[in-house]
């Protein structure tokens, strides 16, 4: 199993994404956009995991501490404007970086000190014109849609040759 630990959306969001990824989509540049079903915020990528070791991760990620807290919504941008690979919607709260943490010691991963909470809109292949796609981007108008965060899941990815196709494995509530 291919496992990462997430955030999932609610319907607000998830529409305010597909209403950006469709203003990018007129963009000069060549991308393999996120669906609907597959949108969310990456907590951790786990990677390939064995059968056998399910039942440890479960039981290590039923001791995160998760105190509910409220999120929002606040610009679009990419890891590097040099070298744009990954084009995203950014979020604000400090919370998802705690969440991040905490998730990372139960599972004895080490924790990224730059992380970045957000929600991938596409993967670029190629962009035309760099600058100008930076431009529109630091232009788009983000609704900054507020929303509350009172669970995280463990997903599984399954690779297709149409993409992936994640599904829930667990549920972790407060």
């Amino acid at each position: 199993m291919r496992l990462f630990v997430a955030v999932s959306l609610p319907e607000e969001v998830i529409n305010e994404s597909l209403r950006i990824i469709e203003t990018l989509k007129q963009e000069d540049l060549y991308a393999n956009w996120v669906p609907k079903e597959n949108l969310h915020i990456t907590l951790l990528y786990l990677g390939e995991i064995a059968d056998e070791e399910l039942p440890l991760i479960k039981k290590a990620l039923e001791q995160v501490k998760l105190i509910p807290f409220s999120a929002n919504l606040t610009k679009a941008g990419v890891f590097s404007p040099d070298f744009i690979r990954v084009i995203w919607l950014g979020t604000q709260a400090r919370e998802f970086v705690t969440l991040h943490v905490r998730v990372c010691e139960a599972l004895k991963r080490n924790y990224k000190k730059d992380f970045v909470p957000h929600i991938t809109l596409a993967r670029a292949k190629a962009v035309r014109d760099k600058r100008a796609f930076m431009q529109k981007l630091s232009m788009l108008k983000i609704k900054p849609l507020k929303f509350n965060v009172d669970s995280f899941v463990l997903m599984n990815s399954n690779l297709t040759p149409d993409g992936p196709v994640y599904e829930e494995v667990l549920m972790f509530r407060v």
